[in-house]
């Protein structure tokens, strides 16, 4: 069923109360209790009625690090910030609004947010902008406004920016929300002049297709364990893996000299016309340590899982502490005969972690790529892909950020006869079909065929090598670097950065090029 949804706006009170629609509130940040009540505390993410006596915004002193200056610094920020609130209405509390908390943020927030009561008058809110709204997949669902609204008919609190023709343009549950960029991912790939007029298809779409217009013509069979081999590792649980933050700008976008010098103020980011620095690709890695520590559950998760496996706490000796209001467990500490009934609960009783069975290294797998109709670049753009430079490999399935996957492809080559196929029924079922490897029909052949083209397109001189050639244009060359099993950097120099002991996102260092990392 499709909803319109409109806003109400907060009063702007008479003069003499006047000045703001919105304020601050002070409360304890470990009873939670606010500023003024004995007991009245407001839930993450949850909203409130109140009463409480208007006041005039002005300067309040505040400290934050500068990672510039390498030092604390006061700056002011101008709000309306409240002594006290009360639930009900009595002399001193006499204007009626809402109170609305966010999230804890590490229990370092200490303030609400407040709001006046709604005027009668409304906003309609553009279905683009509730669209845009629902496609934040990153927002906590207890902070979705859309979610609230299915227990709160009557209407919930929220905070928005119009234009200047009094549109709403963006919404949140609280003042700090996420603004929507101006410009899509599809604006930051630079797309030459000529494909947007005539359509052109490029290479990957004309093999594997789109979901619209026409199939792909390559086909992808199983590859399977070889004879008598080991097919998996002991189960375990991986760390977790997150999705990318559009707001980590300084990875995804190309900064310019003019942006470094003025780090970390001036950064490009999705709203700059800067392009996307490129594909995603992860670094290949000793695949150490790639299993999770430590796993934390509720406590009354916990409990239900000590009841159904008649178990207590001290059955988990020094694997289990307590942690804030949850039960950790150290994974590396936890005893044998509980690692089963551990793994088990994941899925059900803790769902931020995943199961696998990872396949041992030097295991070899076999299997077929099928393909037709492909012409001899497009049948090189898939050999190229797959016959990587010495000592090159490419990453497949799960884990890869974390070292998983990285494999050695050796690829053969075998070229039907179509007029012997179609005139003979049994053809190929008799009779094998000859790997192909004579000059001019070998892989060799359908590579240099497809470097030729694309050196060709970007303005590069083939020469003799038009292969090796194509691998040392700079952005292949990066490529390569990453590609590179054999001379992959240690694994400290490419971990992800971490909140503790220090928050490295701070910093907002730029992410060097891979050959820069590989010296």
């Amino acid at each position: 069923m499709n909803h319109s949804f409109v806003i109400y706006p907060s009063k702007y009170l008479p003069k003499g109360h006047d000045g703001t629609q919105i304020y601050r509130v002070n409360f304890d940040k470990n009873t939670k209790i606010v500023d003024g009540t004995t007991s009245f505390t407001v839930p993450n993410f949850e909203f409130r009625n109140i009463y409480f006596q208007p006041v005039t915004p002005k300067d309040h002193k505040h400290k934050r690090w500068d990672s510039v200056k390498k030092t604390e610094i006061t700056y002011p920020l101008k709000y309306a910030k409240l002594v006290s609130v009360s639930e009900t209405q009595n002399q001193q509390h006499t204007q009626k609004g809402f109170i609305i908390a966010s999230g804890e943020f590490g229990n370092k927030k200490h303030m609400h947010w407040v709001i006046n009561e709604h005027e009668d008058k409304y906003i309609t809110i553009e279905d683009t902008v509730i669209k845009e709204y629902k496609d934040d997949s990153s927002r906590d669902e207890r902070a979705d406004l859309l979610k609230m609204l299915e227990t709160h008919s009557e209407g919930v609190p929220c905070f928005y920016i119009i234009d200047t023709k009094g549109r709403v343009i963006s919404l949140g549950h609280t003042g700090m929300f996420r603004l929507a960029y101006t410009r899509t991912i599809g604006d930051h790939i630079p797309i030459p002049t000529q494909s947007k007029e005539k359509s052109i298809t490029d290479i990957a779409e004309t093999i594997f297709g789109n979901e619209k217009t026409f199939a792909g013509r390559v086909f992808f069979g199983d590859a399977l364990l070889t004879h008598k081999q080991e097919d998996v590792l002991e189960e375990n649980i991986p760390q977790i893996l997150s999705n990318p933050k559009p707001t980590t700008f300084q990875h995804y976008l190309v900064q310019t000299a003019e942006n470094l010098d003025n780090h970390p103020r001036k950064l490009a980011n999705h709203n700059s016309p800067n392009p996307i620095r490129g594909n995603k690709l992860y670094w290949h890695k000793t695949g150490e340590n790639w299993q999770e520590t430590k796993i934390s559950f509720t406590q009354d998760k916990f409990k239900d899982i000590l009841m159904k496996n008649k178990l207590n706490e001290k059955s988990f000796g020094d694997s289990l502490q307590h942690k804030d209001q949850n039960k950790e467990i150290d994974l590396k500490k936890l005893p044998d005969n509980l690692k089963p009934i551990i793994l088990k609960a994941i899925g059900i009783y803790e769902t931020q972690h995943t199961k696998i069975k990872p396949v041992n290294k030097d295991k070899t797998f076999s299997g077929k790529i099928r393909f037709e109709n492909l012409s001899d670049i497009e049948l090189g753009a898939l050999l190229f892909a797959l016959k990587l430079p010495e000592g090159c490999y490419p990453k497949l399935g799960m884990g890869k950020p974390l070292g998983l996957g990285s494999v050695q492809i050796t690829p053969h080559l075998f070229l039907s006869n179509r007029k012997t196929r179609y005139e003979k029924l049994f053809a190929e079922w008799e009779q094998l079909i000859p790997e192909s490897t004579t000059q001019g029909k070998d892989i060799t052949h359908f590579k240099k065929t497809f470097a030729e083209h694309i050196l060709k397109g970007i303005g590069k001189n083939t020469g003799h090598d038009p292969i090796n050639a194509l691998w040392e244009v700079d952005r292949m060359k990066e490529l390569k670097s990453m590609l590179d099993f054999e001379k992959k950097p240690g694994d400290e120099k490419t971990r992800y950065m971490q909140i503790e002991p220090k928050n490295e996102f701070k910093e907002r260092r730029v992410l060097p090029l891979p050959t820069e990392v590989a010296k």
